[in-house]
């Protein structure tokens, strides 16, 4: 019952992470027509309605939208907690690039709202081997109490692929097989 249920969620987080990459390839001409210069204005606004909105527009930009990487990273600490998550997703959607963001992101993952927490160990995901600083938090997020987190720690170090990470991975995976049988 078990394996089925974190197949189930893995199988759920790829298709959601495809379909989040699909809508935002989709996107990016929508949003060319303000400038990324613009978005990062609007980054810094007071209102944290504008800050969301303006994240979640560079998010759909990808990889073109590094230049908004250490604005976002400012944003990870935001009071807004929903401004907190749209800056992951950004930096999530910007890939390898948001790698100076990872310092930033090994403390969110002791944010007490799991949704950030799965947003910190998403965005390790997409910067893969750049976040090697964030092995050993990853490997102890294996144990958080959310099983998302869990589930998207084992697939960020997979990512990660450095041979302790590669190894939390196998036996994270291993163990979660154990427990379905």
């Amino acid at each position: 019952m078990r394996r089925k249920f974190l197949l189930g969620m893995t199988f759920l987080f790829f298709c959601f992470l495809v379909t989040s990459l699909d809508a935002a390839e989709n996107s990016k001409q929508e949003t060319a027509s303000i400038t990324l210069a613009s978005w990062i204005r609007s980054l810094k606004d007071r209102n944290p309605l504008i800050r969301g909105q303006a994240a979640d527009a560079i998010s759909k930009m990808g990889a073109d939208a590094s230049p908004a990487v250490p604005t976002l990273i400012g944003l990870l600490r935001d009071r807004d907690k929903s401004v907190r998550y749209q800056a992951a997703a950004a930096l999530a959607s910007i890939g390898p690039a948001s790698q100076p963001a990872v310092p930033t992101l090994i403390r969110l993952l002791k944010d007490p709202d799991p949704a950030l927490r799965q947003a910190a160990v998403w965005v390790f995901s997409r910067i893969g081997p750049g976040a090697k600083e964030a092995v050993f938090p990853l490997i102890q997020a294996l144990r958080d109490r959310d099983d998302l987190v869990r589930v998207r720690a084992y697939g960020a170090l997979e990512a990660i692929g450095t041979p302790e990470a590669s190894e939390a991975a196998k036996k994270f995976w291993e163990k979660q097989i154990k427990r379905s049988q």
